[in-house]
């Protein structure tokens, strides 16, 4: 009788133990689900010290301020990848004095990617790094890897085909392309719209400057 009593007793406890690490293992695949979908989220892409907001406009510039053509990585923020942040103000300084010509005061084609790159809204840079991300993943790369070549790409193709709309749209409307200064920069439908400009509101004096040295 008290070995039928043992063996019902382990019986119960190999069940509730069979029960317990499949409860354990539902919630792993939630909290794997969870941090899967979080990480696809804006508001992780707004929150998120390592591989969000902030590391993006920078690692989103050093792509475009490095040669894909001559397959030359030379990020100019190389803070991105040592969780250093960089100031806004910091950030326009050093990519003038690198990519404005002083004789025309114009920003190289390059120059103004990266400008119109870092100024854009947090919303409209998760919109191009969502797509982003997503190429690098479907290709087994990983995108938040310096000189990943499908990002590189990426970004140099879609900021090219930004400023030939924009240079389409100067000639036949005669608009001419402000940096807003509310603190992000510019929409990207609304600087493809009709009447390209700017918003009001400095916050940065460097933008002035800026704003100036785009063509």
């Amino acid at each position: 009788m008290t070995k039928n009593k043992a063996k019902k007793a382990n019986l119960r406890a190999q069940k509730a133990n069979a029960r317990s690490k499949d409860r354990a293992a539902a919630r792993a695949r939630e909290a794997v689900q969870f941090k899967t979908k979080k990480k696809d989220s804006f508001d992780h892409f707004l929150s998120n010290p390592v591989a969000g907001y902030e590391f993006w406009m920078l690692h989103g510039t050093n792509f475009l301020l490095s040669s894909f053509d001559d397959g030359l990585w030379s990020p100019i923020f190389p803070e991105a990848y040592v969780g250093k942040p960089v100031t806004r103000t910091e950030f326009f300084k050093r990519v003038l004095e690198k990519h404005m010509n002083q004789t025309t005061n114009q920003l190289s084609p390059d120059g103004t990617k990266a400008v119109l790159w870092a100024s854009m809204k947090p919303k409209e840079m998760w919109d191009m790094v969502y797509r982003a991300r997503k190429l690098a993943f479907s290709k087994g790369g990983d995108p938040v890897e310096q000189a990943q070549p499908d990002i590189w790409h990426f970004l140099h193709t879609v900021m090219g085909e930004f400023i030939r709309h924009l240079d389409a749209q100067k000639k036949t409307e005669g608009g001419r392309f402000t940096l807003p200064t509310d603190g992000y920069g510019p929409s990207l439908p609304e600087a493809l719209a009709s009447t390209v400009s700017g918003l009001s509101g400095v916050q940065d004096p460097l933008l002035a400057g800026v704003t100036k040295a785009l063509p």
